[in-house]
């Protein structure tokens, strides 16, 4: 059987996988300014008329990036929250995703871009309710607060580690959590 990700049974799924890993990639190593669907379709060794028919133009590749990023790092970070419940889970998964966020330079720096030009951040919601999964948090005010105060941190991080962990301790304690973890069989 071939290599090739445009053969086989889940031709659709491989290919678009393929194209968010290149582009990925692509956005890596030439940053956001300089990131284009025709250099992502060169990286993926496939055709623009591929890509766009796969996923789309740039902004389309973007918020699939950023898609697929939020749920990597949502399953990354409900593993190492568990089954916490209230502010202790507020602060563990607060604390998980800055962490795993921070890591994540494309990330990083596409929000950096979006927070400044708020072009890309139209999927908010989209981000707000991988906020509620990881912090119990369901109040549309809070969940708010709880998403504008994580990109503060991401984008302007305290140099005090122990003092960004009392930041984030006194936002927790003042949320309306529930007593119990959210259902997690509609993880993606």
């Amino acid at each position: 059987m071939s290599d090739d990700w445009l053969l086989g049974d889940a031709r659709q799924d491989r290919a678009t996988q393929a194209i968010l890993a290149a582009a990925r990639q692509v956005l890596q190593d030439r940053g956001l300014e300089r990131f284009t669907a025709e250099a992502v379709a060169a990286a993926a060794g496939c055709s623009r008329a591929t890509l766009y028919r796969h996923v789309g133009g740039k902004r389309a590749l973007l918020d699939a990036l950023l898609t697929a990023s939020g749920a990597e790092i949502a399953r990354e970070v409900l593993a190492r929250v568990g089954d916490r419940t209230g502010p202790e889970r507020v602060v563990a998964g607060f604390t998980a995703a800055l962490e795993r966020v921070r890591s994540d330079p494309p990330i990083t720096t596409f929000l950096r871009r979006s927070v400044a030009t708020d072009v890309e951040l139209g999927r908010a919601a989209d981000l707000t309710a991988l906020a509620s999964r990881i912090t119990g948090v369901e109040d549309p005010a809070a969940l708010t607060l709880v998403y504008r105060t994580f990109l503060s941190l991401v984008l302007w991080p305290l140099a005090d580690t122990d003092h960004e962990r009392a930041v984030i301790e006194r936002l927790a304690a003042g949320l309306p959590v529930g007593a119990q973890p959210p259902d997690r069989r509609s993880e993606t």
